[in-house]
């Protein structure tokens, strides 16, 4: 399953650190295995935030032998494999979350041109090792589009801003991908008279078809609150810590009770049983 991450603007909505997120509460709780993807030319967030600047810097000394530019390299003799992803993606949760880091060229265009001509088989590839592959799609690059086309899912990553839902609505995005969009707030405020609420009283969130509510299935508009822990974590390359070593009363805190609540949104939107695919109290 292909689920691409996406806003209509950029910088505003947490588009990353939602990915990030979701990603690590689904895996962290559930019976699947991710790879986090990501097209950006120059230096990406995601890598980031998962790698702290020491981890960074070693690794952008190499950049060639590990991430996009490695499978790059395999497509061109048709020669992925399960090793291939193994060796050179970076594992965030062993044997559950992997992240596939970006390229070490220097021309915008060639990468681009490269990507473009073996995407397909990138993606294809990883989803015979993978059970979803979480994309980061940049917002405003034109380079997104096709993460677009092909995914299963696009999360639409808004924020309280009204302005910025209704531009959302005028997009070619949502009069060409409405009925498989996902919808997350980022940054989300609760106190704010623009909450959830309310949003879902003024904008149609339940795309995929018109008789979600009457069959008694969940919306999907799942929010995921500002928290500055979070954003310190994220600032700092300690996001996959911040998930593992919050004490169990940060854990009931506002912030990890919705991202939560969104995975379980995502999982039943996309119609699967939550009971077969939990961890429950088993270890990771």
């Amino acid at each position: 399953m292909h689920i691409v991450f996406w806003s209509n603007v950029h910088g505003q909505c947490g588009v990353t650190s939602n990915l990030a997120a979701m990603a690590l509460e689904l895996t962290l709780n559930y019976r699947y295995k991710v790879l986090m993807f990501h097209n950006e030319f120059d230096k990406s967030s995601l890598d980031e935030i998962f790698l702290d600047h020491g981890t960074l810097e070693n690794v952008n000394d190499n950049m060639f032998d590990i991430g996009i530019d490695a499978l790059m390299r395999y497509c061109k003799y048709n020669a992925l494999n399960q090793d291939n992803f193994k060796n050179y993606t970076t594992t965030i949760l062993k044997n559950k979350l992997d992240l596939l880091q970006g390229t070490a060229m220097n021309n915008r265009e060639s990468f681009y041109s490269a990507l473009g001509q073996m995407e397909d088989y990138i993606l294809n590839s990883a989803l015979e090792y993978y059970d979803f592959i979480f994309s980061d799609a940049t917002a405003g690059n034109q380079y997104s589009k096709s993460l677009l086309e092909r995914a299963d899912v696009i999360v639409v990553n808004l924020n309280q801003n009204k302005q910025v839902i209704s531009n959302f609505f005028e997009t070619s995005v949502y009069k060409d991908y409405q009925e498989k969009c996902f919808f997350l707030l980022g940054n989300y405020n609760q106190a704010s008279k623009f909450n959830r609420k309310n949003l879902i009283r003024q904008y149609d969130f339940n795309q995929k078809n018109s008789f979600r509510k009457l069959l008694g299935k969940n919306d999907c508009l799942g929010t995921i609150p500002y928290n500055v822990n979070y954003l310190d974590a994220l600032n700092d390359g300690k996001v996959t810590d911040y998930f593992l070593l919050s004490p169990s009363k940060s854990r009931k805190d506002s912030f990890f009770k919705s991202v939560k609540n969104s995975v379980e949104m995502l999982l039943k939107y996309l119609e699967i049983n939550l009971e077969l695919v939990s961890l429950g109290d088993q270890d990771v």
